[in-house]
């Protein structure tokens, strides 16, 4: 018959194995928890597709050894190179994001450069850096749309780099819709015509209706109110008007319209920004479109498929107008139906006159 401490060292015994398979049956819970928890997704890659090749040349591939700052690479031959078509707010905060983020997307990765076909303009900064587009990974992930779609950068394109611009926009307007990355910051935000004064000297993005055009010398200017001499606007040189007709965008029948553009703001007049290419400009909404209208990247989707040949017949009914503009103000030459035939008049027969009949008289 056990005693006393059997039954004790027994029990205690019973108790550790008991604690044992406890423990074990935490750990198998824990194990399993850590395994279900929702891995992060990675950031979807945003092909490069271009839809101007005859503007853009691939060159070699280039192997990045790190980043310079936010918007420079170093490769490993010790070349520097600039992703064009970008710029970083300098508010402290979006820099040492864009350049983690880039530090991660390019490093140690083999990219692929694209740049101007001509050789002579848009390859390289006045710092001396090569500059253009970028790809890089095995999936060949567009560093400029990542950035942009991230809210790490905004557009700012230059003459000679202003492919691709179209898209770039469409990312941009997506990650500020989300107020995502610097577009979460006010001092970030899209200025208005009034507060556009308070950046002079700055680069800056400015959205308005525009209240009337004027031609002076050639150049087209856009104004924001009726006090031309202090109000913010905008100036078009008579060089770029091929370029607009190439968007098919008429500078002068922009009344009416909002309008988004974005350059260096300085004062002339007022606050006031000189294009330098069109596509500075964009074309947001007529000034009865309510919000519910259409979203900027489905207008620039529409602004370049404008710019393709339109092939297509009309039908035989329809008639074709054509937009031109007189003194800021914008008429439609509408085809107008031919008048009726005028008939000339008829003069009325006048009916020839019978000579009485004769009777020759006998000779008696």
């Amino acid at each position: 018959m056990p005693n006393i401490h059997d039954c004790i060292l027994m029990q205690k015994i019973w108790l550790l194995c008991l604690l044992l398979m406890l423990i074990g049956w935490t750990s198998s819970q824990a194990a399993d928890a850590v395994s279900t928890l929702p891995t992060e997704k990675p950031t979807p890659t945003i092909p490069y597709a271009i839809d101007t090749k005859r503007e853009i040349r691939q060159a070699a591939p280039v192997r990045i050894k790190k980043t310079v700052d936010a918007n420079a690479l170093l490769s490993e031959s010790g070349e520097i190179y600039s992703l064009t078509g970008l710029d970083i707010p300098d508010d402290n905060d979006t820099a040492p994001k864009t350049q983690k983020r880039l530090s991660g997307l390019t490093e140690g990765k083999k990219c692929t450069l694209y740049q101007t076909r001509s050789d002579k303009v848009g390859r390289i900064n006045r710092m001396n850096q090569i500059v253009g587009q970028f790809t890089c990974g095995k999936d060949e992930t567009w560093i400029q749309g990542i950035l942009l779609s991230e809210g790490l950068a905004r557009v700012r394109t230059t003459p000679e780099n202003k492919t691709q611009s179209a898209a770039m926009l469409a990312l941009e307007q997506k990650a500020r819709d989300r107020k995502i990355g610097l577009w979460a910051l006010p001092m970030n935000a899209v200025f208005t015509p009034v507060t556009a004064a308070q950046h002079a000297n700055s680069f800056g993005i400015v959205e308005g209706t525009v209240y009337a055009t004027s031609q002076n010398r050639n150049a087209i200017f856009l104004n924001f109110t009726a006090d031309w001499k202090t109000d913010f606007s905008i100036g078009i040189p008579a060089t770029l008007r091929k370029d607009f007709a190439r968007l098919r965008i008429d500078p002068m029948a922009l009344k009416g319209k909002t309008i988004r553009v974005r350059g260096w703001l300085r004062n002339y007049n007022g606050p006031y920004i000189e294009l330098d290419h069109a596509e500075q400009l964009e074309i947001i909404a007529d000034k009865s479109t309510t919000s519910t209208g259409p979203s900027a990247a489905a207008i620039v989707e529409k602004i370049i498929e404008s710019t393709l040949p339109q092939n297509t017949p009309s039908s035989a009914g329809e008639n074709k107008q054509f937009m031109h503009t007189i003194g800021g103000k914008k008429t439609q030459d509408i085809i107008t139906p031919e008048p009726p035939p005028i008939e000339e008049p008829k003069l009325p027969e006048i009916p020839k006159p019978v000579a009485p009949s004769v009777q020759r008289p006998l000779n008696r």
